[in-house]
């Protein structure tokens, strides 16, 4: 199967779907999602031009995108030879990183600013843009999973050096190595990037433990009738990245991250294989 085709057909447009395979990779299938990947709207929608402090437009805000995030998910799924499921769209519109009953599915607001495109988001209105965006979105990445029976999974975003409420020192570092169950990988691959000199912290500036891995943990779970699938056990290793926005930006910053993390993934991939 061509995999892009999917993006087209079960995601709807809503996803974006990139195959790197080769028939000579040395381990499983590395799955890469980027759900904040872009600030797209969908036809009929707009940002309307509205801006938060200091004359930021809000479509080219953090609170739109992960500036970075599809640059740097894209380079991982080539060092790994894998497959890139990203989101088409906006995470103001609908947040596919979020479950259906999340109060921010739909954000209403950005600190202290209302968010205009979704002022009037009543109950109907969210339904639909579940309809257009989000199961699109996440049927594209299930039909993918099933397809490559990935070995591991690794969501990429990025992240503000300053958040409101949050102290300076609180996001005094380059890379977040963000798990729900797999604290011995995501050890590890803060240990690799220490090393290579990029500030990495476990668990911050979010903890898999809140939920936030919603979209990668649903791309980790065990396929239905394989061992271990009604249990942890049965699921293949998901670990997100937070990357620093700034810093992402930065083609040689992101390959030392790349160099850093690959290596200590794809031992851990290898050890997942029958």
């Amino acid at each position: 199967m061509h995999l892009e085709t999917l993006g087209a057909s079960v995601g709807q447009g809503a996803a974006i779907v990139r195959d790197g395979r080769a028939s000579n990779r040395p381990t499983g299938v590395l799955l890469v999602t980027a759900e904040h990947a872009t600030n797209a709207l969908p036809a009929g929608h707009s940002f309307g031009g509205q801006t938060l402090a200091h004359n930021e437009l809000l479509g080219e805000s953090h609170w739109a995108y992960d500036p970075g995030s599809l640059d740097a998910a894209g380079e991982f799924a080539a060092a790994a030879q894998g497959v890139l499921v990203a989101a088409a769209f906006s995470r103001l519109y609908i947040d596919p990183n979020r479950p259906l009953a999340s109060d921010t599915l739909v954000r209403r607001r950005c600190g202290d600013r209302t968010v205009k495109l979704n002022v009037n988001t009543v109950p109907e209105v969210v339904a639909e843009r579940v309809r257009r965006a989000w199961s699109p979105y996440h049927l594209c990445l299930g039909a993918v999973k099933a397809e490559v029976e990935p070995a591991a999974v690794l969501s990429v975003h990025t992240f503000n050096a300053t958040y409101p409420g949050m102290t300076t020192d609180s996001r005094n570092f380059e890379v977040g190595v963000i798990h729900t169950f797999n604290s011995k990988l995501a050890e590890d691959i803060s240990a690799s990037l220490i090393a290579a000199g990029i500030s990495s912290r476990v668990n911050e500036p979010y903890s898999g433990q809140e939920g936030i891995m919603f979209s990668a943990e649903g791309a980790a779970c065990a396929r239905e009738g394989s061992k271990g699938s009604q249990t942890a056990a049965g699921r293949v290793p998901a670990i997100m990245l937070e990357l620093r926005n700034d810093l992402c930006m930065q083609l040689s910053w992101r390959k030392r991250v790349v160099d850093a993390v690959w290596p200590v993934l794809k031992k851990a991939m290898t050890l997942t294989q029958p």
